[in-house]
């Protein structure tokens, strides 16, 4: 059984890897909503308030700006082209650093926020546009599936490796639950 649930999982990834559009420049049109539901905070609120800070430095940087597309705002964005520039950060601080447990610097250099000199910053947007392939593509497809979207914190739950964050025994995420012992 578990060689048949790691088979359908790696067949997952390859139709999602396979089917990844990284010149994705559609218009902003709250496909992106799911990365904002609400969800507990996982992380300790040091982590948070680190997060609050940077988010405040650069709202102040972009004064004025806040509603204008983001790729008219900051360099080198290469997702959420036309979504306004302040909607990006609350992605970023409330659906991505939030589920993953991590502050800014876990993507970005503060010094230099265009900078790509850190490897998570390319697979954030990997692991985004996997997302928005199950939840735009996939799940729509699912006869009988009630409306349903997956985000970060649907496998992170707060650690930046999937998975990491359950309890013992409780199965993979999104899986099936393990074995009952007698």
């Amino acid at each position: 059984m578990k060689k048949l649930i790691i088979g359908i999982f790696l067949s997952c990834v390859i139709v999602f890897a396979s089917s990844f559009d990284a010149k994705n420049d559609t218009p902003y049109d709250n496909q992106y909503d799911y990365l904002l539901e609400p969800s507990a905070p996982i992380v300790g609120d040091s982590i948070a308030d680190e997060r609050a800070k940077y988010v405040a430095e650069v709202m102040e940087t972009i004064k004025g700006k806040e509603k204008m597309a983001a790729d008219s705002v900051f360099k080198n964005i290469k997702m959420f082209k036309n979504m306004p520039a302040e909607r990006i950060l609350m992605i970023m601080d409330k659906g991505w650093g939030n589920a993953l447990g991590v502050s800014c610097t876990h993507c970005h250099n503060p010094n230099d926020w265009s900078s790509e000199e850190k490897k998570e910053k390319q697979l954030a947007r990997d692991m985004g546009a996997m997302t928005g392939k199950i939840n735009n593509d996939l799940l729509k497809k699912i006869e009988g599936l009630e409306k349903s979207n997956i985000n970060c914190n649907t496998c992170h739950r707060g650690q930046k490796k999937p998975g990491g964050g359950r309890p013992s025994g409780q199965g993979a995420p999104g899986g099936p639950p393990p074995p009952k012992k007698d």
